[in-house]
């Protein structure tokens, strides 16, 4: 499957795992019991640490999306990254869903998350703010590194 059809075919399976996971698995409550332990090892300086680990998740995914285009020049055939992008995908999308700030229901959705994980108000503010931008970002990576493949 090439073109236009390949890029919609996995942004929504993405899509619809994310929501899925987070239906399933509560992806959200269990992101937010996680990341608030190691945030507030920071101190006062929690958005930073967030800010820092939302990139690092980025970066992640952004190295296997390199070794996905590695593995499709050794190929030969531009669909075989999948194997590395896929996957990277189906583990990055529930996160990036959890903690972009795509809309202002899933921006409280999150800080509710935070709250139920014992985050203060002020906690909560700036680990969705400063947080969600890199993970903004990565929703925008994820469907671009589409692109190069089907099209």
């Amino acid at each position: 499957m090439n073109g236009g059809a390949g890029v919609a075919l996995v942004a929504v399976s993405v899509f619809a795992w994310a929501m899925y996971a987070d239906w399933k698995y509560a992806t959200n409550d269990r992101l937010a019991r996680w990341l608030l332990p190691i945030v507030r090892r920071w101190g006062r300086r929690y958005g930073l640490a967030a800010f820092l680990l939302s990139l690092a998740g980025l970066a992640l995914f952004g190295v296997a999306e390199v070794a996905g285009y590695f593995i499709a020049r050794a190929m030969g055939d531009p669909r075989w990254s999948l194997l590395a992008v896929l996957p990277a995908m189906l583990a990055y999308a529930p996160v990036t869903f959890a903690m972009a700030p795509i809309d202002t229901l899933g921006f409280q959705q999150w800080r509710e998350s935070l709250r139920k994980a014992g985050a203060g108000d002020s906690e909560q503010r700036w680990i969705a703010r400063l947080g969600g931008l890199p993970a903004l970002l990565g929703l925008s990576v994820m469907i671009s590194a589409l692109f190069p493949i089907f099209l």
